[in-house]
């Protein structure tokens, strides 16, 4: 007798199996250089990723950079209602930093993409001499060279999807 194939879930649905509402913009580029790592972690750790040596020093270089412009309180969330609530504060807050200062860190972003809710974090928003804002994201690197032309892509990608996210969130239009 012929069996069907058992049909695997898409990484949105495995997603939503796990009670989260949204899917991260890294989650959505890291298949640019390794398809198979995404998935093993969706599929294996319900999409978390054990931190290693080189995501602790990458963070602590975030936490760094982002306490150069701004200091950061912390606040008790309870419900999904207070982290909506303080994403809304962390991104008006930032707005308020670009426009009078000219830079903001870490700056929360979210909206819908083809239906799917998506959330990241832009590492810095900047003017620029010309009056305009630019996006960049630090990355670190454990080893002494440039990432591969896969890395940098997914880096590219990442950026375009905080742009649109950012663009519908202030009412501008996107690329």
């Amino acid at each position: 007798t012929y069996a069907e194939p058992k049909q695997q879930k898409t990484p949105s649905e495995l997603h939503k199996s796990w009670g989260r509402k949204s899917i991260f913009v890294t989650d959505l580029v890291s298949q640019e250089w390794c398809e198979k790592q995404l998935d093993f972690n969706l599929r294996v750790n319900e999409g978390r990723q054990t931190e290693t040596v080189s995501m602790s020093a990458g963070k602590e270089r975030h936490t760094e950079v982002e306490m150069e412009v701004h200091s950061v309180i912390p606040v008790e969330v309870t419900s999904r209602e207070d982290v909506l609530g303080l994403r809304l504060l962390n991104l008006r807050t930032s707005a308020q930093q670009i426009a009078l200062e000219g830079i903001g860190r870490e700056i929360p972003v979210f909206g819908f993409i083809s239906g799917i809710f998506v959330t990241g974090v832009v590492d810095e928003l900047f003017l620029g001499d010309d009056g305009k804002l630019e996006l960049k994201e630090l990355k670190t690197r454990s080893k002494p060279y440039l990432p591969s032309e896969a890395q940098m892509r997914g880096t590219r990608l990442q950026l375009c999807i905080y742009k649109r996210l950012w663009d519908n969130l202030v009412g501008w239009e996107s690329c």
